[in-house]
């Protein structure tokens, strides 16, 4: 029979193990057997083990930006708008995102731009620099 330490660890194992696979910090700690309050205080309780939850976490979080950002690539407006939104300085405001929709990257479309910002031919020169690195050359219609 497994001591208390033994089985704890046993437990901390699949449950992170749950965690890295994707699921929920509730199924994870259900599956183990064990309930998410008690997992919370041993988190609480080992700075070690909180750590890696929260880089677990953190890979999560990077994963579904790389996922954005490659949506945004292929030319998806809602994803290119709130990446820019949420992860440029630069791009923070609704103005900015505006410039985006009036130059209809994604579509290949080129509206003229009214509101005297220098810089949309180089950002649209930029967004298809790195369009074609990730997803290749994209034909012109």
């Amino acid at each position: 029979m497994l001591d208390l330490k033994s089985r704890r660890r046993k437990v901390i194992h699949a449950i992170l193990q749950s965690l890295r696979k994707g699921g929920s910090l509730w199924d994870s700690c259900k599956h183990a057997s064990i309930d998410p309050a008690t997992f919370w205080r041993w988190r609480q309780n080992r700075p070690r083990l909180d750590k890696l939850v929260d880089a677990i976490y953190e890979s999560r979080i990077q994963m579904m930006e790389d996922a954005l950002f490659k949506t945004g690539i292929s030319g998806h407006f809602p994803a290119q708008a709130y990446f820019l939104n949420n992860k440029s300085s630069k791009w923070k405001s609704n103005e900015a995102i505006k410039v985006v929709q009036q130059t209809n990257i994604h579509q290949g479309e080129k509206k003229p731009e009214s509101n005297g910002n220098t810089f949309v031919g180089e950002d649209r020169a930029l967004v298809e620099s790195i369009r074609e690195r990730v997803i290749g050359k994209v034909p012109q219609k």
